[in-house]
Protein backbone atom coordinates (compact mmCIF):
# COMPACT_ATOMS: atom_id res chain seq x y z
CA UNK A 1 0.00 0.00 0.00
CA UNK A 2 1.27 3.18 -0.94
CA UNK A 3 1.21 5.94 1.84
CA UNK A 4 0.75 9.92 1.42
CA UNK A 5 3.04 12.14 3.01
CA UNK A 6 2.13 14.62 5.66
CA UNK A 7 2.80 17.76 6.64
CA UNK A 8 6.44 18.08 8.76
CA UNK A 9 5.70 20.63 11.14
CA UNK A 10 7.85 23.77 9.12
CA UNK A 11 5.30 23.22 6.33
CA UNK A 12 2.17 23.87 8.65
CA UNK A 13 4.35 26.89 10.29
CA UNK A 14 4.48 28.35 6.89
CA UNK A 15 1.22 27.85 5.97
CA UNK A 16 -0.18 28.81 9.53
CA UNK A 17 1.65 32.39 9.05
CA UNK A 18 0.74 32.96 5.45
CA UNK A 19 -2.62 32.87 6.51
CA UNK A 20 -2.46 34.77 9.76
CA UNK A 21 -0.58 37.61 7.29
CA UNK A 22 -3.38 37.43 4.62
CA UNK A 23 -5.99 37.79 7.52
CA UNK A 24 -4.00 40.79 8.53
CA UNK A 25 -4.13 42.29 5.63
CA UNK A 26 -8.02 41.56 4.86
CA UNK A 27 -8.46 43.23 8.68
CA UNK A 28 -6.59 46.02 7.87
CA UNK A 29 -8.20 47.01 4.72
CA UNK A 30 -11.85 46.75 5.87
CA UNK A 31 -11.12 48.88 9.19
CA UNK A 32 -9.12 51.56 7.15
CA UNK A 33 -11.71 51.31 4.40
CA UNK A 34 -14.38 51.66 7.64
CA UNK A 35 -12.22 54.93 8.12
CA UNK A 36 -12.36 56.48 4.55
CA UNK A 37 -16.04 56.27 4.67
CA UNK A 38 -16.41 57.61 8.16
CA UNK A 39 -14.51 60.62 7.08
CA UNK A 40 -16.67 61.24 3.74
CA UNK A 41 -20.09 61.07 5.71
CA UNK A 42 -18.76 63.64 8.01
CA UNK A 43 -17.64 65.73 5.36
CA UNK A 44 -21.44 64.79 3.46
CA UNK A 45 -22.95 65.75 7.09
CA UNK A 46 -21.11 69.58 7.38
CA UNK A 47 -22.11 70.24 4.51
CA UNK A 48 -25.78 69.22 4.78
CA UNK A 49 -25.95 71.17 7.29
CA UNK A 50 -24.79 73.93 6.10
CA UNK A 51 -26.85 73.85 3.49
CA UNK A 52 -30.23 74.03 5.77
CA UNK A 53 -28.20 76.70 8.07
CA UNK A 54 -28.10 79.02 5.07
CA UNK A 55 -31.35 78.67 3.98
CA UNK A 56 -32.60 78.68 7.61
CA UNK A 57 -30.86 82.66 7.56
CA UNK A 58 -32.67 83.21 4.04
CA UNK A 59 -35.82 82.48 5.15
CA UNK A 60 -35.61 84.01 8.95
CA UNK A 61 -33.28 86.84 8.31
CA UNK A 62 -30.62 84.79 10.89
CA UNK A 63 -28.77 81.54 11.78
CA UNK A 64 -30.60 79.39 14.25
CA UNK A 65 -29.55 79.55 17.79
CA UNK A 66 -27.53 76.99 19.50
CA UNK A 67 -29.26 74.80 22.73
CA UNK A 68 -29.01 75.56 25.98
CA UNK A 69 -25.72 73.03 27.23
CA UNK A 70 -26.21 70.80 30.01
CA UNK A 71 -22.91 70.79 31.29
CA UNK A 72 -21.84 74.81 30.38
CA UNK A 73 -18.75 74.39 32.06
CA UNK A 74 -17.58 72.04 29.77
CA UNK A 75 -19.24 72.97 26.72
CA UNK A 76 -17.45 76.19 26.48
CA UNK A 77 -18.88 78.20 23.35
CA UNK A 78 -20.42 74.94 22.13
CA UNK A 79 -23.44 73.18 22.19
CA UNK A 80 -23.25 69.35 20.43
CA UNK A 81 -24.21 65.89 20.10
CA UNK A 82 -25.96 64.06 22.64
CA UNK A 83 -23.39 61.71 24.72
CA UNK A 84 -20.32 64.91 24.79
CA UNK A 85 -19.50 67.39 27.18
CA UNK A 86 -21.44 69.58 24.71
CA UNK A 87 -24.57 67.74 25.09
CA UNK A 88 -27.82 69.70 25.47
CA UNK A 89 -30.36 69.43 27.91
CA UNK A 90 -32.96 67.24 27.80
CA UNK A 91 -35.61 68.12 24.98
CA UNK A 92 -33.33 70.09 23.01
CA UNK A 93 -31.01 69.69 20.26
CA UNK A 94 -27.62 70.89 19.24
CA UNK A 95 -29.25 73.56 16.32
CA UNK A 96 -32.32 74.70 17.88
CA UNK A 97 -33.91 77.27 15.86
CA UNK A 98 -35.21 80.83 17.92
CA UNK A 99 -37.92 82.77 18.77
CA UNK A 100 -38.90 85.39 16.69
CA UNK A 101 -38.89 87.93 19.13
CA UNK A 102 -38.67 91.20 16.30
CA UNK A 103 -41.95 89.73 14.61
CA UNK A 104 -39.57 89.12 10.90
CA UNK A 105 -42.45 87.18 9.25
CA UNK A 106 -44.99 90.03 10.31
CA UNK A 107 -47.70 87.82 11.53
CA UNK A 108 -48.35 89.71 14.90
CA UNK A 109 -46.58 86.92 17.10
CA UNK A 110 -43.46 88.02 18.87
CA UNK A 111 -43.20 84.50 20.79
CA UNK A 112 -42.92 82.49 18.00
CA UNK A 113 -40.73 79.58 18.19
CA UNK A 114 -38.61 78.88 14.16
CA UNK A 115 -37.56 75.33 14.39
CA UNK A 116 -34.02 74.35 12.92
CA UNK A 117 -35.26 70.41 12.82
CA UNK A 118 -36.92 68.74 10.72
CA UNK A 119 -38.28 71.74 8.97
CA UNK A 120 -34.94 72.34 7.14
CA UNK A 121 -33.20 68.26 7.91
CA UNK A 122 -35.15 65.49 8.95
CA UNK A 123 -32.78 64.93 12.21
CA UNK A 124 -29.42 66.34 12.88
CA UNK A 125 -26.99 63.66 12.07
CA UNK A 126 -24.49 62.57 15.13
CA UNK A 127 -21.25 61.24 14.52
CA UNK A 128 -21.02 57.52 15.79
CA UNK A 129 -17.30 57.19 16.29
CA UNK A 130 -15.80 59.54 18.99
CA UNK A 131 -12.81 59.38 20.25
CA UNK A 132 -13.91 60.70 23.44
CA UNK A 133 -16.46 62.86 25.13
CA UNK A 134 -14.86 66.49 23.99
CA UNK A 135 -15.09 65.50 20.30
CA UNK A 136 -18.53 65.14 17.59
CA UNK A 137 -20.55 67.59 15.82
CA UNK A 138 -20.73 70.75 17.46
CA UNK A 139 -22.31 74.10 16.98
CA UNK A 140 -21.57 77.80 17.61
CA UNK A 141 -23.71 80.94 16.83
CA UNK A 142 -23.20 84.52 18.25
CA UNK A 143 -26.22 86.00 19.97
CA UNK A 144 -27.73 87.91 17.25
CA UNK A 145 -27.41 85.13 14.84
CA UNK A 146 -25.31 86.29 12.38
CA UNK A 147 -22.13 84.08 11.91
CA UNK A 148 -21.91 80.49 12.53
CA UNK A 149 -19.46 77.92 13.30
CA UNK A 150 -20.15 73.74 12.31
CA UNK A 151 -17.66 71.06 13.17
CA UNK A 152 -17.02 67.52 13.14
CA UNK A 153 -14.49 67.86 15.94
CA UNK A 154 -11.25 66.08 16.82
CA UNK A 155 -13.31 63.21 14.67
CA UNK A 156 -10.95 62.87 10.98
CA UNK A 157 -9.39 59.45 11.07
CA UNK A 158 -7.97 58.70 7.79
CA UNK A 159 -6.16 62.54 6.49
CA UNK A 160 -4.27 64.97 8.24
CA UNK A 161 -6.66 68.08 7.75
CA UNK A 162 -3.80 71.17 6.35
CA UNK A 163 -4.82 74.44 5.46
CA UNK A 164 -5.61 73.59 1.77
CA UNK A 165 -7.88 71.25 2.81
CA UNK A 166 -11.79 72.71 1.72
CA UNK A 167 -13.18 71.87 5.19
CA UNK A 168 -10.33 73.22 7.65
CA UNK A 169 -10.77 74.32 11.16
CA UNK A 170 -10.22 78.22 10.58
CA UNK A 171 -9.29 80.20 7.68
CA UNK A 172 -5.53 81.37 8.50
CA UNK A 173 -2.28 80.50 6.98
CA UNK A 174 1.39 80.33 8.42
CA UNK A 175 1.85 84.31 8.23
CA UNK A 176 1.05 86.56 11.20
CA UNK A 177 -0.25 89.75 11.20
CA UNK A 178 1.88 92.24 10.29
CA UNK A 179 -0.40 95.19 8.90
CA UNK A 180 -2.86 97.08 10.39
CA UNK A 181 -6.21 95.99 10.91
CA UNK A 182 -7.91 97.76 8.18
CA UNK A 183 -5.47 96.50 5.75
CA UNK A 184 -5.10 93.01 7.26
CA UNK A 185 -8.80 91.99 6.69
CA UNK A 186 -9.61 93.03 2.93
CA UNK A 187 -5.85 90.91 2.01
CA UNK A 188 -5.06 88.22 4.19
CA UNK A 189 -7.10 85.43 5.90
CA UNK A 190 -9.45 85.84 9.15
CA UNK A 191 -7.53 84.09 12.34
CA UNK A 192 -3.87 84.74 11.03
CA UNK A 193 -3.66 86.05 14.37
CA UNK A 194 -6.19 87.86 16.96
CA UNK A 195 -6.00 91.13 17.82
CA UNK A 196 -6.10 91.07 21.38
CA UNK A 197 -3.42 88.33 21.54
CA UNK A 198 -1.29 88.87 18.22
CA UNK A 199 -1.51 85.09 17.72
CA UNK A 200 -3.10 82.95 16.23
CA UNK A 201 -5.47 80.70 18.74
CA UNK A 202 -3.47 77.10 18.73
CA UNK A 203 -6.72 75.06 17.68
CA UNK A 204 -6.06 77.21 14.07
CA UNK A 205 -2.63 76.97 13.97
CA UNK A 206 -1.73 73.77 10.90
CA UNK A 207 0.50 71.73 13.26
CA UNK A 208 -2.06 71.65 15.98
CA UNK A 209 -3.71 68.17 16.71
CA UNK A 210 -7.10 69.79 16.99
CA UNK A 211 -6.93 71.16 13.73
CA UNK A 212 -5.68 68.46 12.01
CA UNK A 213 -8.33 66.28 13.05
CA UNK A 214 -11.48 68.55 12.72
CA UNK A 215 -13.41 69.25 9.89
CA UNK A 216 -15.29 72.53 9.95
CA UNK A 217 -17.80 75.05 7.86
CA UNK A 218 -19.05 78.69 9.07
CA UNK A 219 -21.01 81.69 7.48
CA UNK A 220 -21.68 84.94 8.29
CA UNK A 221 -20.47 88.18 9.27
CA UNK A 222 -20.79 89.82 12.52
CA UNK A 223 -21.79 93.52 12.85
CA UNK A 224 -18.83 96.18 14.53
CA UNK A 225 -19.60 97.89 17.80
CA UNK A 226 -18.92 101.65 17.85
CA UNK A 227 -16.41 103.11 16.04
CA UNK A 228 -13.23 100.97 17.04
CA UNK A 229 -11.01 99.89 13.34
CA UNK A 230 -11.70 96.02 13.11
CA UNK A 231 -14.73 95.41 15.38
CA UNK A 232 -17.00 94.18 13.13
CA UNK A 233 -14.09 91.39 12.13
CA UNK A 234 -13.01 90.78 15.38
CA UNK A 235 -16.51 90.04 16.46
CA UNK A 236 -16.86 87.72 13.50
CA UNK A 237 -13.68 86.02 14.20
CA UNK A 238 -14.76 85.25 18.00
CA UNK A 239 -16.76 82.30 16.18
CA UNK A 240 -14.99 81.33 13.25
CA UNK A 241 -11.75 81.11 15.68
CA UNK A 242 -13.30 78.30 17.88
Amino acid sequence: MKHTRGFTVVELITVVAIISILSGIVIFNAVTGSARSRDVDRQADLKTLQSAIELYKQRYGRYPAQCTPANPGAAGPWSGQPGTNFACVTGEQYIMGHIDTTDYDRDGNTTERFTFAPEFIPTLPIDRRIPDANSGYVYAVNANGTVYKLAARRTVEREVVTYAHPLKNCDADNTSRTTNQSQFYSTAPICNALITTGNKPNNCQENDPLFQTTYAVWGGNAPGSGTTVGSSADNTEDIICL
